[in-house]
C-alpha cells in the first residue's frame, strides 16, 4: 500500500490538533486572562478621565494622554492580567498539543501509525502540527487584547523604542505594521515554546510532565541569568530571558537573539526527538 504524503500527514496531525480540547482550554485561559487586562486598563483609563474632567473643570490645562502603542500587552501592559499571563505563557503553549507525541507513544498508537507513513514523515507531521497549535495558543489571545484595547484607546502614540529594540526602525514607521509584526512574533514563541516538549521522547510517563518540560527550562535560563548579573554586578542591557521575551514587548530584544532562540528551540527538539528514536529504536 502506497504510504500517505508529507501533506497528508501533516493535514492528519493538525486535525488531531485543532480538534483537541487541550488546545481550546489554553486558548480560552490566556483569553480569560486578557478579559481581566482589558478590565484593569478600562478601569484605569476611566478614573483617569473623571479625574481630568474634575481638574478642567477647575480651570487646569490638562489632558488625557493614553495610547494604544504603548498600553497593549505586547508594550509591557502593567495590569495583574497581563502579568498573570507573561508567567504562565509557555504552560499554555504547550498544553495546547505539546503532549500528544508522549501521549501516542506510550499508549501504542505511534506504533500503528509509524507502520503506515513511517518514522520521519510521523515525526516532522507532529512537529509541525505541535509548532501550529501552540502557536495559535499564544497568538489569539495577543491579537484579541490588540484589538480590544484599540476600541479603548485612541491609536495617535508612536510606541517608545531604542536602536536596540527589535523592528525600531518600522515601530516609528508604521506602527500598526510594528503591532502586527509582534502578533505574529508570539506565534513563533508559542510554536518553538511548544516544540520543547520533544525533548522528553517517552522518559516522562505522564503528559502534565512534558507540559511542565518548557516551563522548568525557562525558570531555569531566568534563574541562571539572574545569579549571573547578581554576581558580576552588571547591568541588564539585553534581555536574555525567553520567557520575557515571549511574553511582552521588551525594550532590548535584539532580532539576532530572538530567532537564534527560536531556531533552537524549534529544530533543536526535532533533532533530539528523531536522535532518540532512529539512534535507540524507542519503538
Amino acid at each position: 500500500m502506497k504510504k500517505p504524503t508529507l501533506l497528508r500527514s501533516v493535514r492528519a496531525e493538525l486535525y488531531k490538533a485543532l480538534h483537541n480540547k487541550m488546545l481550546w482550554i489554553a486558548i480560552g485561559i490566556g483569553l480569560l486572562l486578557i478579559a481581566m487586562d482589558l478590565w484593569e486598563a478600562y478601569e484605569g483609563i476611566r478614573h483617569a478621565r473623571e479625574s481630568v474632567i474634575e481638574w478642567q473643570a477647575e480651570g487646569k490645562d490638562i489632558y488625557l494622554g493614553y495610547s494604544l502603542f504603548q498600553s497593549w500587552i505586547y508594550s509591557g501592559s502593567g495590569t495583574y492580567g497581563a502579568g498573570l499571563l507573561a508567567t504562565i505563557w509557555p504552560l499554555l503553549a504547550a498544553m495546547a498539543f505539546g503532549w500528544s507525541y508522549n501521549n501516542e507513544r506510550l499508549s501504542g498508537v505511534y506504533n500503528q501509525v509509524v507502520s503506515r507513513i513511517g518514522i520521519r514523515r510521523y515525526f516532522l507531521s507532529k512537529h509541525i502540527a505541535v509548532f501550529i497549535s501552540g502557536g495559535l495558543a499564544h497568538c489569539i489571545p495577543i491579537i484579541v487584547n490588540l484589538l480590544a484595547m484599540a476600541l479603548i484607546y485612541p491609536a495617535w502614540e508612536r510606541p517608545s523604542v531604542l536602536d536596540s529594540t527589535f523592528l525600531s526602525g518600522l515601530a516609528l514607521a508604521s506602527p500598526w505594521g510594528f503591532c502586527i509584526a509582534m502578533c505574529g512574533m508570539s506565534f513563533l514563541w508559542g510554536g518553538a515554546t511548544a516544540c520543547i516538549c520533544h525533548c522528553t521522547g517517552t522518559y516522562l510517563r505522564h503528559g502534565v510532565m512534558v507540559v511542565l518540560v518548557p516551563y522548568a527550562l525557562y525558570i531555569i535560563i531566568d534563574t541562571v541569568i539572574s545569579v549571573y548579573y547578581t554576581l558580576t554586578q552588571t547591568t541588564i542591557f539585553i534581555q536574555w530571558s525567553p520567557r520575557l521575551l515571549g511574553a511582552f514587548f521588551a525594550i532590548a530584544n535584539p532580532g539576532w537573539l530572538q530567532f537564534s532562540f527560536l531556531i533552537l528551540f524549534t529544530l533543536g527538539p526535532y533533532a533530539i526527538g528523531l536522535w532518540q528514536v532512529k539512534k535507540h529504536e524507542l519503538v
